[in-house]
C-alpha cells in the first residue's frame, strides 16, 4: 500500500513522480555536466601524484635509490584510478552533449544504446546526429585506453574475459591499458573541447582543471 498523498507535487502516485523525475533530471546536460565536474575534479587531485611517479622514473632518482621505490609504485599505482574517473568523467561529458540534442530515457529507463562506458562509441552516437566532434588518431587511442579503465582497469584486477584485456593488435578485442606522459595534457584538451561544445549549446560550467 502506497502512503503517497493524492495529488502530492501534482502527481497522484510515487511512481509518476519518480518515472518524471527521472526523466527530467536523466535528460538535463546540467545533471551530467555536474557529476562530469566532480569527477574530473578528484582525477586532477590524483593527477599530481601520477605525474610525480613519471617524474621519479625519467629523472633518473629511482637508479641505486631503492628506499624510494615503495613510494614510486605507491604514486604510480594510482594511475589506474585517475584514468578510471578521468572516462567515468568524459562518459557523462559525452551524455551531457548527446542530452543537449535529443532524449536518452524511454519509459523510465536509459535507452539501451547509452548504456555504455566506450567513450567512442559514444562520441560516434554524437557524430551521427551532428558531426561535432573531430578526433585526432592519437585522441581517439587515448579514448580507446581510457575506456578500457573505466570497464575494469580501474576497478579491477582483470576484466569478465581475457579476451576484453587482449589488445585488438593482438586479435583481442581490448586496448593497452597504458599510461603515457603526454596523456595529461591531451586528456586536458578533450574535456576543455567536450565542454566548449555544451556551453556554445548554452549549458555552461565553469571550471579550470587544479594542475593547470
Amino acid at each position: 500500500m502506497s502512503n503517497w498523498p493524492k495529488g502530492f507535487a501534482g502527481f497522484d502516485n510515487a511512481n509518476d513522480f519518480f518515472r518524471d523525475k527521472y526523466k527530467r533530471t536523466s535528460n538535463s546536460p546540467y545533471s551530467w555536466i555536474y557529476s562530469a565536474d566532480i569527477l574530473k575534479r578528484s582525477a586532477d587531485i590524483l593527477s599530481v601524484y601520477v605525474k610525480k611517479s613519471f617524474e621519479m622514473f625519467t629523472s633518473g632518482e629511482l637508479i641505486d635509490n631503492s628506499e624510494k621505490l615503495p613510494l614510486f609504485f605507491e604514486y604510480n599505482n594510482i594511475g589506474s584510478t585517475y584514468m578510471m574517473l578521468i572516462g567515468f568523467s568524459f562518459e557523462n561529458t559525452l551524455k551531457g552533449i548527446i542530452t543537449a540534442i535529443k532524449e536518452i530515457t524511454a519509459n523510465g529507463n536509459l535507452k539501451e544504446d547509452y548504456i555504455s562506458h566506450d567513450l567512442n562509441k559514444l562520441v560516434n552516437k554524437i557524430n551521427e546526429i551532428s558531426k561535432e566532434i573531430i578526433l585526432s588518431s592519437e585522441e581517439e587511442d587515448l579514448l580507446k585506453r581510457i575506456t578500457q579503465f573505466s570497464i575494469w582497469a580501474g576497478r579491477y584486477p582483470f576484466p569478465t574475459s581475457y579476451l576484453i584485456s587482449k589488445p585488438g593488435m593482438f586479435g583481442g578485442k581490448g586496448s593497452l591499458t597504458t599510461i603515457r606522459p603526454t596523456d595529461f595534457g591531451l586528456i586536458d584538451n578533450l574535456y576543455n573541447k567536450f565542454i566548449e561544445i555544451l556551453s556554445c549549446k548554452g549549458f555552461r560550467i565553469n571550471y579550470k582543471p587544479t594542475n593547470a
